[in-house]
């Protein structure tokens, strides 16, 4: 159990590939669902055998089966893990066209169910580690959680037209004391057809259904919790890209500045090196207003908002300043450009320091 993650990998890298592949695939499988209904036999081969090798992975990984997943596409009548495919059927093609839409609650529901699941996961390993077996309640909620997240990855990638359903169980009707071996229908995953066993269902208890509410009490709030990190952390990164871009431009600016002094035509050099720094600085501040980061004061990111807006001012105004050096000296003294300027310089680098000073720095 210690080097189950390990033990893992290869098969893991072989889901990933066929993961990508099956990604593709389905592309086409929607198109052609959306204009004739029917989803072509290739792709839902490929579906099939990406769905019946991750289901052996998760359930591995799991703790669900102690039996490593064997490398093989096509249905392993005694290994305890399977995947029932039915016969295909005609598709509802509205249903198809806004099949992302229609699967958003229940992908939420998935997300919660993972996060949830997660949260409970180490203590679930540590249990097994110790005492050798999973606990029964546990064990059948894992299998619940399971089974909904393949069945939501059998819809969205169009291999059932079946909304996911029953997190909770089916009921009693057709439990059957096995579990049941299901059958890959003719032409799914290469045609082999598994002897047909009794119609599978899943029964929960009240120690499983209990879990299962637990996994999502505790997968609602880690969800929102993961989805503000990410939120924050993106901004942060932008606000982050858009300072190293501005600190960028008054580098380049100033390098620039430099080279027009022994140019040919000074004045009219400087003017367009004041023109490219204006239209950046526009680009900064239409960027950063408005835009917000965790761990840093709001005051820091309006006051290097207004620093860049009155430097893109000045040097707009450099850039139209006139033909002589006695007309952009005026247009330069007249707008304080040197103090701007060097406002802008302080507000740049009170946000660099601001960002660096974050977790997220």
């Amino acid at each position: 159990m210690l080097i189950r993650l390990l033990l893992a990998i290869p098969l893991a890298i072989v889901v990933l590939f066929i993961g990508i592949a099956t990604s593709v695939v389905v592309v086409i499988g929607w198109f052609a669902a959306l204009f004739t209904g029917r989803v072509p036999d290739f792709v839902r081969r490929l579906v099939t055998v990406y769905l019946r090798v991750g289901l052996r992975l998760q359930a591995y990984l799991m703790l669900l089966t102690d039996r490593f997943p064997p490398f093989d596409t096509e249905d392993v009548p005694d290994y305890p893990v399977h995947v029932a495919v039915p016969y295909a059927t005609r598709m509802n093609r509205a249903a198809v066209f806004f099949r992302l839409v229609l699967a958003i609650p229940v992908s939420l529901l998935g997300s919660v169910l993972n996060f949830g699941y997660a949260v409970i996961a180490f203590f679930m390993w540590v249990a097994t580690l110790i005492t050798g077996w999973l606990p029964s309640p546990v064990h059948d909620a894992s299998r619940a959680i399971l089974r909904f997240q393949f069945r939501l990855n059998a819809y969205m990638f169009l291999l059932v037209p079946t909304y996911p359903a029953q997190l909770f169980g089916d009921g009693r009707s057709g439990v059957t004391a096995e579990g049941g071996v299901v059958a890959t229908p003719p032409g799914v995953g290469g045609g082999v057809v598994v002897p047909q066993a009794p119609a599978w269902g899943m029964f929960l208890g009240k120690g499983a259904k209990r879990v299962l509410v637990l996994v999502i009490v505790l997968g609602v709030p880690a969800y929102i919790g993961s989805s503000v990190f990410r939120f924050t952390a993106q901004s942060h990164l932008q606000l982050l890209v858009q300072n190293n871009e501005l600190a960028g431009s008054m580098n380049q600016y100033t390098a620039s500045a430099d080279q027009c002094r022994t140019a040919s035509n000074p004045v009219s050099c400087q003017e367009g090196v004041d023109r490219v720094f204006s239209q950046q600085l526009q680009v900064f501040v239409d960027s950063v207003r408005g835009t917000s980061a965790s761990g840093i004061s709001q005051t820091v990111i309006v006051e290097v908002t207004a620093d860049a807006n009155n430097a893109q001012i000045v040097t707009a105004q450099l850039a139209d300043a006139g033909p002589t050096l006695a007309d952009y000296q005026n247009v330069y003294s007249r707008t304080d450009a040197a103090s701007v300027l060097a406002q802008l310089v302080s507000g740049q680098t009170q946000l660099k320091n601001a960002l660096n000073a974050t977790p997220f720095g």
